[in-house]
């Protein structure tokens, strides 16, 4: 690792509970990135990023207060692929670049890094490993729209048309069971002991 942090990514669909994974791994302490949050910290907050963002999709997905409008940008850009590639190449950069400075700033030898698009990202080149979250679709689908905002269609959309593959992934895995039918804790602390 040449002195580096270990970086293992919490990956996953929607539903799979890979935010959950990440809870208990703050509370036992660990660092952990959320890619998600800090593409919105950057979007809304880093001036080259906007102004590229304004060029690529208009003033129209920026708020009267300056945010984005993410209802908009996302009607934009989920209906047609190539917007989405130019948004990708504009954030995934900047998100990975803001992940390498986290990295440095952490105390422990093991960190962790949430992201639902590890391969799309290129993130699975970054990481040392990833644990991959699976549940069963229909409890996916359930937990989709337990948390709002959700139709059971559009969360079983959402499920089947992300492109999750642990195939895939340029790093070694390892998979957690969050079906329910197996203790979640037990199977972290154990990756832990073979991670830390």
């Amino acid at each position: 690792m040449n002195g580096k942090r270990r970086l293992i990514a919490i990956t996953g669909g929607i539903g799979s509970g890979k935010s959950v994974v990440s809870r208990l791994l703050r509370l036992m302490g660990y660092g952990v990135f959320d890619c998600d949050s800090e593409a919105k910290r950057l979007m809304n907050s880093d001036r080259a990023m906007q102004d590229r963002l304004r060029r690529e999709f208009g003033d129209d997905i920026f708020t009267a207060a300056g945010l984005i409008d993410r209802p908009v940008l996302a009607q934009r850009v989920f209906a047609d692929s190539d917007a989405l590639q130019r948004l990708n190449a504009i954030v995934h950069p900047a998100v990975t670049n803001a992940l390498r400075q986290w990295r440095e700033s952490q105390e422990r030898p093991l960190c962790f890094v949430e992201t639902a698009i590890l391969t799309e990202s290129g993130l699975d080149a970054v990481v040392d490993g990833a644990w991959h979250v699976t549940a069963p679709e229909a409890v996916r689908v359930g937990r989709a729209v337990d948390r709002g905002g959700l139709t059971a269609e559009q969360a079983l959309a959402r499920v089947r048309s992300q492109r999750d593959n642990p195939a895939d992934y340029r790093c070694p895995h390892r998979d957690i069971d969050n079906s329910g039918s197996i203790a979640l804790i037990p199977q972290v602390e154990r990756l832990l002991t073979t991670n830390d």
